[in-house]
């Protein structure tokens, strides 16, 4: 097992605060509904009159995002960015989730920070994010008037082993906590090499797969499909055309469902859109969508 595996982060010290770029980035923690204490990176006014909460993928951190989320912030917006149980400072094993409802109370907890109304205020998450947003709006714990999804996780391209697919199985049964090496490749996350660089040598990223939460992983991909008709509000869906990570047909095919969803591809992307080399014009048209659906524009 990964000696990443099973490390917690260091305690949190002081609240952090700092200028990067001109936004206001300040770092806090937080606590989930178990006492898992979560490293929250807000960006912008605190008085703003939208607020963007982004949820970030698995084995990254939400403190990648600060200088992308800079869009948000020019245009008037709070950013909320938590780092998820099992990732970057917040507590947990590396990557490790008991069950997924784990994630969505992660979730309930950054909308505890939220001063906006739901009118005003939407969620992004991407790949992991993006599944874990999907499971937070089934569970009625997203109060937002939209949502997009980036590279969501509702299906999955890099197929492990088969002899890891049985492991995993039967170590998220009797020893839940194993992690074993990642199947994600560096090189297919972004065409930008100081991206793909930048994420092998992160310190805050990690490099495993949880047995547990792989399993846990799939039974919420199920379910949200299953329910998919039933969410209630306006949800983009932007998927990278040529992901190698996650499945852009079962993205298509979660959107197909969602009675008021939009899907778009972008032909021959990697994974991580916001980190393209054409990232900002990704970032843009999040942009567009959220000031389209959310109240206290100018």
């Amino acid at each position: 097992m990964s000696g990443r595996a099973t490390r917690d982060p260091a305690p949190f010290g002081h609240e952090h605060r700092l200028t990067m770029s001109d936004a206001l980035v300040n770092s806090r923690p937080i606590a989930s509904r178990d006492g898992t204490r979560l490293h929250l990176t807000e960006m912008g006014d605190a008085d703003a009159a939208r607020t963007l909460v982004v949820i970030h993928g698995y084995g990254e951190h939400g403190g990648r995002y600060v200088e992308r989320m800079k869009t948000f912030t020019d245009a008037g917006y709070r950013v909320l960015i938590p780092d998820m149980r099992g990732h970057g400072q917040s507590e947990g094993a590396r990557g490790h989730v008991m069950r997924w409802s784990d994630y969505v109370d992660d979730v309930r907890a950054v909308f505890g920070e939220v001063a906006t109304d739901a009118g005003s205020t939407g969620v992004l998450g991407h790949s992991n994010g993006g599944l874990i947003v999907a499971a937070s709006i089934l569970a009625g714990a997203t109060p937002v008037a939209a949502a997009a999804l980036s590279s969501p996780l509702l299906g999955i391209s890099v197929v492990p082993p088969k002899w890891k697919l049985v492991g995993a199985k039967v170590l998220s049964r009797f020893a839940p906590k194993v992690s074993l090496p990642s199947e994600i490749d560096p090189e297919v996350v972004s065409h930008d090499p100081d991206v793909v660089a930048t994420y092998r040598t992160d310190p805050h990223n990690h490099h495993v797969n949880n047995a547990r939460w792989y399993t846990e992983a799939v039974a919420t991909m199920d379910d949200a499909h299953a329910r998919a008709h039933t969410i209630d509000l306006p949800l983009l869906v932007m998927q990278a055309g040529d992901d190698r990570l996650v499945s852009a047909r079962a993205s298509a095919a979660f959107a197909d469902r969602v009675p008021d969803a939009v899907y778009e591809e972008i032909a021959g992307a990697y994974h991580e859109l916001l980190f393209e080399p054409d990232g900002q014009r990704h970032a843009d048209r999040l942009l567009a969508w959220f000031d389209d659906h959310l109240a206290g524009g100018a």
